[in-house]
């Protein structure tokens, strides 16, 4: 199960909820692995790819949606809440529709060429969310 696809399932299925948020730390962990090599290659790399300071806030706001995902998980956990409301599971699809535009957009930073649907289509998701 994919990053994306383990919010969903704790959404959907409370049964499982403690599985899944454990499995969302651990998704959580291994973000913040890849953070801290993005980090160690950018302080040892003299060119890259587009601005060091793009891709370093790049990589902390990515590593920061997973923090907060994982801590919204936690609060569920912590308050024992049962069924969620249904603007959750919408919130959770949005998120999910984010995260797969995000990923469909890195292979096109090498060149930064044909950005800008992925930009107006994240920024369209996030005004649904709003």
């Amino acid at each position: 199960m994919t990053a994306t696809e383990v919010p969903g399932e704790f959404v959907h299925d409370h049964a499982r909820r403690g599985e899944l948020a454990i499995r969302l730390r651990d998704l959580e962990h291994t973000g913040d692995q890849s953070t801290h090599a993005i980090f160690r290659a950018l302080d040892t790399s003299f060119v890259t790819p587009f601005d060091r300071e793009d891709i370093d806030r790049l990589a902390s706001d990515l590593d920061d949606v997973m923090d907060f995902v994982e801590a919204a998980a936690d609060l569920v956990i912590l308050t024992g809440l049962g069924t969620l409301p249904a603007e959750m599971h919408q919130q959770v699809s949005l998120l999910q529709r984010c995260a797969q535009t995000t990923a469909e957009a890195m292979p096109q930073l090498r060149t930064l060429k044909d950005l800008s649907e992925y930009w107006i289509e994240v920024n369209r998701l996030e005004n649904e969310a709003d």
